[in-house]
């Protein structure tokens, strides 16, 4: 039995070792079109790129890198391009951004992404999966395609972010309760799906521009539908964004206006019960007679100049308002 628990132990730590050590680029190759996709790349996936593309060492690095930004390189022998997607994670409610890699030949393209994108992984598993010969086509055209599905994304990402800021709409004109954490949440996540789009557009723009001219046409309609779409997101993103801009407004009104009005209160109440305060210090000095006490009706007397004093203060308060 020993002996048996070692040997499994054995196969296992092989099994490992080996597929650590296995490349996990899934390839797709239809008539003269190949398509290269890359799910949670590794230095060794990347590599096993390295003659497809003829990458440097240099752009092995920047794929490689952990940092998020929307780039483009013209390479000789192909297009490097690197966009950043908002992923919204409904466990926190909080939207990350991550980024997927694109390399593109006229007959090869290659996306790389370090964490899921399920939009790109199931495009490519249908294609997969369909027993059709047809030619995947123009790779320019299926990074359309990608393009098309991570657009749909942001307008779903938006749609939820929307609904959030017409809760938050009810909650604030109806129920008046703080809503400061819910309110910063969702501005904060505006502002992240912002991030990835703003520079979208530059890089459809500059893509177009470098592609080679061959079916131009199909390429600069698909292009110019993507760069429509792309511009009426960040028109729908820039209005949610105010909206939720002028309700963070209206809450911070509505939480001065309780606070100047509670600061208000307590100013009344300190000013109005001063000159009581003032008698009765005065009244209760260690003197043999002092003034007033003593006389016929004293107590009615000192009421009557606190209530008045009181009164007085309270509606020179009021005209001041």
């Amino acid at each position: 039995m020993a002996v048996h628990a070692v040997c499994e132990g054995t196969l296992a730590m092989l099994y490992f070792w080996y597929m650590t050590r296995r490349s996990t680029v899934q390839r797709l190759k239809r008539g003269n079109t190949e398509w290269f996709n890359v799910e949670h790349a590794r230095s060794l996936d990347v590599q096993s790129l390295v003659k497809p593309f003829h990458l440097s060492d240099e752009d092995i690095r920047l794929i490689l890198d952990a940092s998020h930004r929307s780039r483009l390189f013209v390479r000789p022998d192909y297009l490097m391009v690197f966009l950043t997607h908002p992923v919204y994670d409904r466990v926190r409610d909080d939207v990350v951004i991550q980024e997927i890699d694109l390399l593109l030949t006229p007959h090869a393209i290659a996306t790389i992404h370090h964490s899921p994108f399920n939009q790109v992984s199931s495009l490519f598993s249908t294609l997969q999966a369909t027993k059709s010969q047809t030619a995947l086509g123009d790779p320019a055209l299926i990074f359309a395609d990608v393009l098309s599905l991570l657009i749909e994304d942001v307008r779903d990402i938006l749609e939820i972010l929307a609904k959030q800021i017409d809760v938050v709409e009810e909650q604030l004109f109806h129920n008046r309760r703080s809503l400061l954490q819910e309110l910063l949440s969702i501005q904060t996540n505006l502002i992240d799906v912002q991030k990835t789009l703003e520079s979208r557009t530059t890089i459809i723009d500059r893509l177009l521009a470098a592609l080679p001219k061959r079916t131009g046409s199909a390429r600069t309609a698909t292009y110019a539908e993507l760069h429509r779409q792309t511009d009426e997101l960040q028109n729908s993103l820039n209005t949610e964004y105010q909206t939720i801009v002028t309700l963070h407004r209206a809450h911070e009104t509505y939480l001065n206006s309780r606070t100047n009005r509670l600061i208000y209160i307590l100013t009344s109440v300190t000013i109005i019960v001063m000159p009581a305060t003032l008698l009765a210090g005065i009244f209760g000095m260690n003197t043999v007679h002092p003034w007033i006490l003593g006389t016929e009706k004293d107590f009615s007397i000192i009421i009557a100049i606190m209530v008045l004093s009181g009164t007085f203060l309270w509606l020179f308060l009021r005209r001041k308002r």
